[in-house]
């Protein structure tokens, strides 16, 4: 298996070669996405990759009344950009890459309470997740870029459980693998 992976890597590695995001440097700005609201800093590492840093409040729960405050998430991924595309002035990069995700939050809830009061504050908890991340930049001539991007988080969610003799639940997050289908859209100032 070790073999497999290494001989993959080795094979994307040449396959993808001489991809360079087109103006590299740093870049910050806001995210938007129907999980929530932040802000964005992305850093070049190398010609090919760079790292992402979002800070934002998950509103899971908020918009529909099902909770009465946010929850907090921090994001960090580093991307391989595997294809670059440029047409009228505009760059297109195509990227995908691992990461990591902490935060507080709310995790999803099939059901309904009936004691409304635990419903609206209760089941907030510690995340801790591995993820991945593809989308796509565009870069426009004026230091401006837009990123459009998709994250899938998979790990761990912990809570406090009164009925628990620890005190404590630990289950998977769900909600981090049923809110890949929202769409992240960052608008970035690049410097």
């Amino acid at each position: 298996m070790k073999r497999l992976i290494i001989l993959s890597a080795a094979v994307a590695a040449a396959l993808l070669g001489n991809v360079t995001m087109a103006r590299g440097g740093s870049s910050f700005g806001v995210f938007n996405s129907p999980k929530g609201f932040g802000l964005v800093l992305e850093t070049s590492s190398s010609a090919d990759t760079f790292n992402s840093y979002t800070a934002y409040t998950d509103i899971y729960g908020l918009p529909m009344g099902r909770c009465l405050f946010p929850g907090y998430k921090f994001n960090y991924s580093h991307n391989k950009v595997f294809k670059t595309l440029s047409r009228d002035g505009l760059d297109y990069n195509f990227y995908i890459g691992p990461g990591v995700t902490l935060g507080y939050v709310r995790e999803f809830e099939p059901y309904i309470h009936t004691d409304f009061q635990k419903y609206l504050s209760g089941n907030f908890g510690a995340v801790a997740c591995a993820s991945a991340t593809a989308g796509c930049r565009v870069e426009f001539p004026r230091h401006i870029a837009l990123n459009l991007s998709w994250t899938i988080e998979g790990g761990v969610f912990l809570d406090r459980n009164e009925d628990n003799p620890s005190g404590f639940e630990v289950s998977l997050y769900r909600n981090g693998l049923v809110s890949v289908i929202y769409p992240q859209l960052s608008i970035l100032y690049v410097f």
